[in-house]
């Protein structure tokens, strides 16, 4: 189905025109930062409490997006947990594979660190201790 541009609406005013018809992107629109972002999710109650103890003794704490699907091993005999955690990269710098972090209480180690979209945001998968 073809659709008559004449009948098309005109988002320009919701994107901030220059006036000839052309959008111009508003730096609120596109400018969100990822701390925002998980800072409004934790305010919601959407994500989980993660700590990380550093060598020094210092401890990291910050929220994560939490998740643990379970998939199904040897033809269903066994079910394997997944846990898989996202966060803004700025929160855990340097995080490394085999590092021990805590999650509600329960211990996990990183298995594998990804990094999402322009790099401000981070998959870990983890196995329980």
């Amino acid at each position: 189905m073809t659709r008559d541009p004449e009948q098309a609406p005109d988002f320009t005013e919701f994107l901030g025109g220059d006036g000839d018809g052309q959008a111009v992107v508003q730096p609120a629109i596109t400018g969100i930062r990822i701390e925002a972002l998980y800072a409004a999710a934790a305010r919601a109650g959407m994500l989980k409490r993660c700590t990380r103890k550093l060598a020094d003794g210092t401890v990291q704490t910050t929220d994560v997006g939490f998740t643990r699907p379970d998939e199904t091993l040897l033809d269903g005999l066994t079910v394997a947990p997944d846990v898989v955690i996202t966060f803004a990269a700025s929160r855990f710098p340097g995080l490394k594979t085999g590092e021990s972090l805590a999650i509600e209480g329960h211990h996990f180690q990183v298995r594998y660190l990804r990094v999402l979209g322009d790099g401000s945001e981070m998959r870990a998968q983890l196995t329980r201790l």
